[in-house]
């Protein structure tokens, strides 16, 4: 039995559970998709052993074509504690969307994907977006992970 399930829907790959010394991406990599389209999205948890076979993963995919989608916070925390989640810090571009926990003044929690190519970066500046709250119209900010370049931390770091 593997801690995380896998399903493809249209040319994604859907990842869900939590990684763990269950997990078995290894399927993955006999896939012919040309980008792998990953989305993480229900990953929500993830041990040292999960992370480590994270890792070997993306090693083994090379310069192979990726797109990591709608990355979990978790996995984004494994990202910038370790770039090589994703393959290094020459392969950061692979990650095209992260799954974000906003919240407005009103406390109206809410998660939404977030593009990569939507953010404005200026140096080790990163600003969000505008997004409104459909509740009360109030601007959305993360929720609770700090700083935008805290929670983006691998795409300042540098």
């Amino acid at each position: 039995m593997s801690g995380i399930k896998i399903t493809k829907r249209n040319d994604v790959y859907y990842v869900e559970g939590w990684l763990d010394e269950l997990s078995d991406l290894q399927p993955l990599l006999k896939t012919t998709d040309a980008p792998l389209r990953l989305n993480f999205r229900g990953v929500t948890s993830i041990n040292s052993i999960g992370l480590g076979g994270l890792i070997k993963f993306s090693e083994a995919l090379r310069d192979r074509p990726v797109e990591f989608l709608e990355l979990h916070p978790v996995i984004v925390e494994a990202v910038n504690i370790a770039p090589l989640t994703v393959g290094g810090q020459k392969k950061l571009s692979r990650i095209k969307s992260v799954f974000v926990p906003l919240n407005c003044t009103g406390r109206h929690p809410i998660s939404l994907p977030i593009q990569i190519k939507d953010l404005d970066i200026k140096g080790k500046v990163i600003e969000l977006p505008a997004i409104h709250c459909e509740r009360c119209f109030a601007p959305l900010h993360l929720d609770e992970l700090g700083d935008p370049e805290d929670f983006f931390f691998f795409l300042v770091a540098n």
